[in-house]
């Protein structure tokens, strides 16, 4: 079940850390072995790697003394395999390390490709349970939604939870490989260690000073990136009349705002981590040299184990400040990753929500009243005492209210009325897309509910006032959602919708490929070879939004002459306003401020309030 939406201006860092980790570690949980186990290996080997250059050292500067316990187990180890002299030490030890290092690489290949899989694997899973969220969404909730609001989390804000993964994953390996640096030091000068521990500490306490304001200018990041996601759609959709009018500049001016506010962010981020990371850097090689000088002048360690512990920390240093640069970039992009999630999971609740409440209002219905099955057959539609709500700020609106409808199981129904009449919300409730606040929806002798309602659109085509075309071939085109088309239902629907010269003179007909969604057609031929494809879906009510909008008047002619031949076996709903077109239709229902203002038939003309 979906959680509320959380405020994540309220999230600590704390909390920001511990959602991402949930979500990380909660994907394909079976795969986390492996990379733990390829996580461990490359550190182990790295670590032991470094503890070779303590005997190493030794037999170089002190021809491998046994004043140090590891050097003793080490010398006696030696002896035991038969290696005395310091020449076939050397070469010994020699051959360890390279297949230590050979080894260490084969490991890191492997680790390097499975946290790749990982991340990309988890960030594509949360694109697909966006997308899935939203297709399964009601359509109330859908036509609310901000566009540009989710283009931008499907894109730029999962894409920065990428990031999110791999700096997680690589603090997850340094944190490994820090405690296996950390217990090699130890096992040589545990002194030394814990002053480094110490060190550490201090740079820690330092680096979490930042993180908070890496976190505030993730999320002015996030809500930059979405200003520049709605100002590039607002500037691609009015760029043609920006044209005409002479507007260009002053409309790239916003545009302009939006790309400077986000890169300035962006830039003071990359500073914020410079200042960070060269102050830690300074820190750190002073804190170095004043280890290594304690360690000589006070501690008397050996010059053996001075290059052993100075080779350990020159590795661990990079690891503890990459460590802490990292964990700077995931509080700074923690944000867009759990606003991402939070948008599904709002989605996905305010869907529930819907669902329920309206299988609710379903059975209360359904126990008053009788013939409710699966079996709908093509018969008059009638609407009564219909109500069609949405909620509002100011409280619950009403979009559509018809006091009493009755549909013909064929003919052709013109539905009329200004903008913002309700004509699209009635096209909606009646192919089940909204559900009645209250009232019912009746086909014959059954009453249309959620217990029947995927049978119900299974008899429905669709053509939406904005029609849409994918990338792919004319045929793909035509034939979705269906298998692909054979070419002579193709054909035919073509010259039903008055596409057929239209596809024919293209190089490929068919198979032409019509390259960013039919950009390069006119908007007439995208609207016809729209109205071919809902032509070749089997259904017996058609449901057609200004179908002839975008037409000129003899096409517009054509198409009307093929949808009364349509209209003699099928119920063709044609949107439209177009006056003329009354004088052609079977039935004309009027819609103004969501009510019917008059309803004309073949047999009388009536009016509804």
């Amino acid at each position: 079940m979906p959680t509320p939406t959380i405020d994540i201006e309220k999230l600590s860092v704390l909390q920001s850390f511990r959602a991402l980790a949930k979500s990380i570690l909660g994907f394909e949980r079976r795969r986390l072995p492996r990379l733990t186990v390829l996580m461990v290996l490359a550190s182990l080997l790295e670590g032991l790697g470094l503890v070779l250059i303590f005997p190493l050292a030794s037999l170089i500067f002190e021809d491998l003394p046994t004043a140090h316990p590891l050097l003793s187990s080490t010398t006696k180890a030696l002896s035991d395999i038969g290696l005395e002299t310091t020449p076939e030490r050397l070469w010994f030890f020699s051959a360890v390390y390279i297949l230590i290092i050979l080894a260490r690489a084969w490991i890191l290949l492997l680790r390097d490709a499975e946290l790749v899989d990982h991340k990309n694997g988890f960030i594509n899973n949360e694109r697909k349970l966006l997308y899935r969220v939203l297709a399964h969404a009601p359509w109330p909730i859908i036509s609310k939604l901000d566009r540009a609001d989710i283009l931008n989390t499907l894109t730029y804000d999962l894409s920065r939870a990428g990031t999110c993964v791999h700096f997680f994953f690589n603090g997850v390996m340094q944190c490994v490989q820090i405690a296996i640096f950390l217990i090699v030091s130890a096992l040589i000068s545990p002194a030394l260690t814990l002053a480094f521990i110490a060190l550490g500490a201090v740079v820690g306490v330092t680096a979490g000073f930042w993180l908070k304001q890496s976190q505030k200018l993730g999320r002015e990041e996030t809500i930059a990136s979405h200003a520049v996601m709605f100002e590039t759609n607002v500037f691609l959709a009015g760029l043609k009349t920006a044209q005409v009018y002479g507007a260009e500049i002053a409309f790239l001016d916003r545009f302009d705002t939006a790309i400077n506010n986000a890169a300035k962010i962006d830039l003071t981020f990359v500073l914020q981590q410079g200042r960070l990371r060269r102050g830690l850097e300074i820190l750190m090689a002073i804190a170095l040299l004043s280890l290594f000088l304690i360690g000589y002048l006070g501690l008397h360690v050996s010059a053996p184990a001075l290059l052993a512990i100075a080779a350990i920390l020159m590795r661990l240093a990079p690891q503890l400040l990459s460590f802490m640069n990292g964990m700077q970039f995931v509080a700074n992009s923690a944000p867009a990753f759990i606003r991402a999630q939070h948008i599904r999971s709002d989605i996905a609740l305010q869907s529930d929500e819907y669902v329920n409440k309206a299988a609710l209002e379903a059975t209360k219905s359904t126990k008053k009243l009788t013939g409710v099955d699966q079996t709908i057959e093509p018969a008059s539609i009638t609407f009564n005492d219909i109500s069609v709500s949405v909620s509002d700020p100011s409280g619950p609106k009403t979009l559509l209210t018809i006091n009493a409808l009755t549909l013909p199981p064929k003919g052709l129904v013109l539905i009329d009325g200004p903008s913002g009449a309700g004509k699209s919300t009635f096209a909606e409730t009646l192919c089940g897309l909204r559900e009645p606040s209250s009232g019912t929806i009746k086909i014959g002798d059954r009453f249309i509910n959620a217990s029947n309602r995927g049978k119900w659109q299974s008899m429905l085509a669709l053509l939406p006032q904005e029609p849409f075309l994918f990338h792919g071939s004319v045929r793909d085109n035509l034939g979705w959602p269906q298998a692909p088309v054979e070419d002579n239902l193709a054909w035919t629907s073509l010259k039903t919708a008055n596409a057929f010269d239209l596809v024919k003179d293209l190089p490929l007909g068919l198979d032409e490929h019509l390259r960013e969604g039919g950009s390069r057609l006119s908007s007439g031929e995208r609207q016809r070879l729209c109205l071919a494809r809902t032509f070749l879906r089997e259904a017996w009510i058609y449901v057609l939004d200004e179908p002839t909008s975008n037409l000129d008047g003899g096409s517009e002619q054509i198409i009307m002459q093929n949808l009364l031949a349509y209209a003699k076996t099928k119920l063709v709903i044609l949107i439209s306003h177009n006056p003329s077109l009354q004088t052609q239709a079977d039935m004309v229902i009027s819609f103004n401020d969501g009510r019917i203002t008059r309803i004309k038939d073949s047999n009388a003309t009536r009016s509804s309030s």
